[in-house]
């Protein structure tokens, strides 16, 4: 009988370790890891033989894994995209994971176990922690931010340089929540002129999210995507990384599908993010950074609601679906925020009636 594919991976992983830790280095376990919405497989390996970790984590890889799962602007196909932008993350000084192989050509990684305690993890283990926490993504994210400024950057240094949220870009993400959220999801049959609305607003959202100068953005910089070890917030999953809206990565963490902030305490970190990442930011005052916050809010979540409603019809996976009514949620107090955008509200409330709220 011929191997199983990970049968196949973890002898070449073996030999690899051997490689790098000593030809005593063995696998003596391997657990597949829950995951998320992703196409790659985690397992972690537990090791033994002197001077090798206790445990290293294996990600096998899919058949191509060059391709985004969603859809992206630019590309390049010379090293794996989560290699390339790690390898770079590590020399802007940036906590992220120690990559010990890079073993694409065999359909697998090895990397540092970071363990098992994400940002998410902990503040469901200790609420008491949260603001703590969200205080120190955002310290975290406006270092990212600045080691990461285009203006000190050679754009050939990193992968995400070369890729943007272009128009055709923002736009497939709302047409994505069009189609699933909206359709699929809702079982939404808008009436022509319904539609010529929804099409023409998220024409000028795309417009007006165009007109703010880029940044590098993580692009899922949330508590899932944070881990904690030994004291360190570490970044992971930023191998979609590209050039977007310099709000992007707080409405990632700050609109988080999987975690509802009060709203004192979120109105408390965007005003502590904005204080310490003024200099780097492109709005004349506040509260043009707020309206791009609730701009980006809009797009974002209406994306993210359509996201987990794909999830579950095309890939089989109905665990994201309890998120979609909070991630909705957060679509309507930005409505409320931009009364400019109220017919689109009126029509996507229609069939979404959760859009009805808002305040």
């Amino acid at each position: 009988m011929q191997p199983s594919r990970i049968e196949h991976i973890l002898a070449r992983a073996g030999e690899e370790l051997r490689t790098l830790f000593g030809p005593q280095a063995r696998v003596e376990e391997c657990v597949r890891l829950e995951g998320q919405a992703s196409n790659r497989i985690y397992h972690r390996l537990g090791l033994s033989g002197a001077g090798s970790p206790e445990t290293v984590i294996l990600v096998q890889l899919p058949d191509d894994p060059f391709a985004s799962e969603e859809a992206s602007a630019g590309s390049g196909r010379q090293e794996l995209p989560f290699c390339s932008v790690l390898r770079f993350l590590e020399g802007r000084k940036l906590p992220v994971p120690r990559l010990y192989a890079d073993c694409a050509g065999d359909g697998f990684i090895l990397q540092e176990d970071l363990g098992p305690t994400t940002m998410f993890k902990e503040m469901q283990a200790r609420p008491e922690r949260t603001e703590e926490l969200y205080s120190d993504a955002i310290r975290l994210l406006v270092r990212f931010q600045e080691a990461t400024r285009s203006d000190a950057v050679e754009p050939s240094a990193c992968i995400g340089y070369s890729r943007r949220f272009s128009a055709e870009l923002l736009r497939w993400e709302l047409d994505h929540f069009a189609e699933w959220g909206l359709v699929a999801g809702a079982g939404a049959k808008l009436t022509p002129a319904e539609s010529r609305l929804v099409c023409e607003v998220f024409d000028d959202i795309t417009r007006r999210l165009l007109e703010v100068p880029y940044v590098l953005v993580h692009r899922d910089f949330q508590s899932t995507n944070l881990m904690l070890k030994e004291g360190r917030m570490v970044l992971i999953d930023f191998q979609d990384t590209l050039m977007g809206p310099p709000v992007y990565d707080l409405v990632s963490l700050l609109r988080d599908s999987y975690v509802s902030l009060p709203r004192p305490l979120l109105e408390r970190l965007r005003h502590e993010y904005y204080l310490a990442a003024r200099p780097l930011l492109p709005f004349t005052d506040e509260s043009a950074f707020e309206a791009c916050f609730h701009l980006q809010t809009l797009q974002r979540k209406l994306k993210d609601a359509g996201r987990f409603v794909f999830i579950d019809r095309v890939k089989g996976n109905p665990a994201f679906l309890r998120w979609v009514e909070p991630t909705l949620g957060y679509v309507s107090d930005a409505f409320a925020r931009l009364p400019e955008y109220a017919a689109l509200r009126d029509v996507l409330a229609r069939y979404l009636p959760v859009l009805g709220g808002g305040a």
